[in-house]
């Protein structure tokens, strides 16, 4: 009985024995291809770390079953001497199960705390071991690295031969802080810079690097030997990608000086600024196409003859759009208009177009795109009509007038812009493809020094920036549904400052809200010296290149700009001190420039609207039939309340010597006359005439005789 007993516990114990076995050396190899994988992610020190605590923990287990191994022993020799009951033999065996179950338990605590384990090492890849770094610069990185959207499962220690790098998000958009940051393609290496960025540089941040540089100088120690000295000093870059002169570039730049958004760099007071993305569509009956075009003052559209050599000049040139006065610089209207009256009751009263449908379907048979240019905010014919709603003189306590004695509207005035709009749906009903505001500003104040003593009637406290915007948002709100396009025109110099020059004109703020924005770039009124041309008139290319290469530049800051389309120079400036004239080279200097910059779109300003030096070989006749319609022009224009007198040419130098100086980002200095544009018809300018001479009467000469009577006479006919 007692070698039957023996025998079934030795084959139960030889069974426990070879599934313990079985278990550790499965335990064994798990352990092994977990090791394996672990060390692709692991550092070998963090590992050897989790190899030790595991194999500890099947040290214990061992001397555990050691121990258990050794009190079956003793029960064994004791079962020799003495009989074994059955009932013994049942309760070891429950001890056993019990047993068997607590090392399960503790089994599955030590896989627990295995996993806790890896889970710690895991943890390590948010990790970056900064050495010879300041706590500051610790701080920012590891909270970078927190933000971060992906990150490096690795220990890094700077050095000059390893520098930190921190992943960035992908999508991290950025605005240069200042002007003047120094661009480098290798940080390591900043003998010579790649670029330099101007304020309000749009940037795409891709990644964070902090360089340890060493210098060595010689020192001399305590005892008067010479040894080497090593100074170690650390610099964080940040890697960007920016779009510059229609290029992508990237390279590297000092760390803090960048700002999250374009608001950041702009006055505390325009906030209200828009720059978020707006959907500019394409309308299916309305197809946009690359203009190429010019001016046609409302006399000139009168004019059916005059109307046909434009035709004619189209069809010899590349010409194929039309700007035609809708809304004139005196507040004319084009064609009538009742709906209207009831904002300018005048405004009708020289209408040019009486059949307004055959004009139209004259340019339209000939495949012309045209575009309604109303001028917004400069209306005497509103201004009679509302002498409230002008910008009021606090010194005078009348409405104020600019140096062409030309009373302006106060671009507040919420009637105006309704009035403004009601004629840009007039010109939509009746087939124009396009509206152009002009004059969409306020008037100079010589860089607001005179905003003190002018009331604008600003009673919802709006910057002028804010004020211009909103004015073409409203604009684009209520013609979109009609399938037309709105654009605006600028001053050149707008895309080369930072500010709205007080006008009210910002170029991001102005360029998001419309499809196309047009500066006026005539070289004509750009002063000596800026951009570094001695004289921008007699350099009409690189004037242009440089001017709109800025502009472009500009519209890469925001996500939805308009396209730009120039205003340029046809005509000749003899007001300008060593002027050329402005003939067909000179035209086709400035549209290369557009070109070779990438712009394929420009429009022409004549105010005559003269367009022979459009071609190189004018037709014969051309001349002598443009004298004839300019006579026949003079006959049929309406009367302006201005005197008609020309003003002389000597005169108009003088005048417009009075130039507004404004500071570019570049530091050269832009002269600009307070109005842009180019006027040579004068009937609405008044003269100025030369004062007439009277004898000067010597102190010591004694009144004669004659003088005397007259004296006497006079006094009588008062008394």
């Amino acid at each position: 009985m007692i070698y039957l007993n023996n025998n079934i516990k030795n084959n139960k114990e030889n069974s426990y024995f070879k599934k313990r076995i079985f278990l550790f050396i499965l335990a064994l190899i798990v352990f092994i291809l977990a090791s394996i994988n672990l060390s692709k992610i692991i550092p070998q020190e963090k590992l050897d770390k989790i190899t030790n605590i595991f194999s500890n923990l099947n040290l214990n287990k061992t001397n555990k079953d050691e121990k258990i191994k050794n009190e079956k022993d003793v029960i064994k020799n004791e079962d020799i001497n003495e009989d074994i009951s059955k009932e013994d033999i049942d309760k070891e065996k429950t001890n056993k199960e019990e047993t068997s179950k607590e090392e399960t338990n503790k089994e599955e605590t030590n896989k627990e705390n295995i996993n806790k384990e890896n889970e710690t090492a895991s943890d390590l890849k948010n990790d970056i071991v900064v050495d010879n770094i300041d706590n500051k610069n610790i701080a920012e990185y590891k909270k970078f690295d927190i933000d971060a959207t992906e990150k490096t499962i690795e220990e890094i220690v700077i050095n000059p031969g390893n520098p930190t790098v921190a992943p960035v998000p992908t999508n991290d958009i950025y605005f240069t802080k200042i002007s003047g940051i120094k661009v480098f393609t290798n940080p390591e290496n900043t003998k010579k810079e790649a670029d330099t960025l101007i304020a309000g540089v749009r940037v795409k941040l891709l990644e964070k690097k902090a360089v340890i540089t060493k210098s060595v100088k010689k020192i001399k120690d305590k005892t008067g030997k010479t040894v080497d000295q090593t100074t170690e000093t650390s610099t964080n870059w940040e890697k960007i990608s920016y779009r510059k002169n229609n290029k992508k570039i990237e390279g590297w730049i000092k760390s803090n000086n960048l700002v999250n958004t374009l608001l950041e760099l702009l006055n505390d007071s325009w906030k209200e600024l828009d720059f978020n993305e707006i959907e500019k569509k394409e309308y299916t009956d309305n197809k946009k196409i690359p203009v190429r075009g010019i001016y046609v003052s409302g006399s000139s559209a009168g004019l059916s003859s005059k109307m046909d050599q434009l035709i004619d000049l189209t069809k010899r040139t590349d010409i194929n759009t039309f700007v035609i006065d809708v809304k004139d610089d005196s507040g004319n209207l084009l064609f009538k208009m009742e709906e209207v009256e009831k904002y300018s009751k005048n405004a009708n009263k020289y209408n040019q177009i009486k059949d307004m449908e055959s004009f139209m379907k004259k340019l339209k048979d000939n495949n012309i795109y045209t575009i309604a240019r109303i001028v917004s905010f400069k209306d005497p014919q509103y201004a009679a009509t509302n002498p409230d709603k002008t910008i009021l003189d606090k010194t005078t306590k009348k409405s104020y007038t600019d140096k062409d004695k030309v009373i302006w509207i106060s671009p507040y005035d919420r009637n105006l812009w309704e009035y403004n709009i009601a004629v840009a749906k007039e010109a939509a009903r009746v087939g124009f493809n396009e509206v152009q505001f002009d004059y969409v500003r306020f008037p100079a104040s010589n860089d607001g020094k005179l905003d003190k003593n002018l009331d604008y009637r600003n009673t919802n406290n709006e910057p002028k920036p804010v004020a211009i915007q909103k004015y073409l948002k409203y604009a684009r709100t209520e013609l979109e549904p009609l399938g037309i396009y709105i654009s605006a025109d600028v001053f050149g110099q707008i895309g080369s400052v930072p500010n709205d020059m007080d006008l009210g004109q910002h170029w991001e703020a102005v360029s998001n809200v419309v499809d196309y924005i047009s500066p006026m770039i005539y070289p004509s009124h750009y002063s000596s010296g800026v951009y570094g041309i001695a004289i921008p008139d007699t350099e009409p290319y690189n004037l242009l290149y440089r001017c709109t290469r800025d502009e472009i530049n500009r519209n890469e800051n925001i996500d939805s700009p308009a396209g730009i389309r120039p205003w340029i120079q046809a005509f000749t400036a003899t007001w300008v001190k060593d002027h050329i004239p402005y003939g067909y080279e000179e035209i086709q200097q400035q549209i290369k420039a557009l070109s070779d910059i990438g712009i394929k779109e420009y429009l022409l300003w004549n105010a005559s609207n003269h367009y022979t030096n459009l071609e190189k070989n004018p037709p014969k006749e051309e001349s002598k039939k443009e004298e004839l319609k300019k006579e026949e022009s003079k006959k049929e224009e309406p009367k302006k309340e201005e005197p008609k007198k020309e003003e002389p040419k000597k005169e108009i130098k003088k005048v417009d010597s009075k130039d507004t100086k404004i500071d570019l980002l570049n530091s050269n200095k832009i002269e600009t006359k307070p109005e842009t544009r180019p006027s040579t018809i004068k009937k609405v300018e008044k003269p100025i005439e030369k004062p007439v001479e009277t004898p000067v009467k010597k102190p010591d000469e004694p009144p004669k005789k004659e003088e005397k009577l007259i004296d006497r006479f006079r006094n009588v006919i008062k008394s």
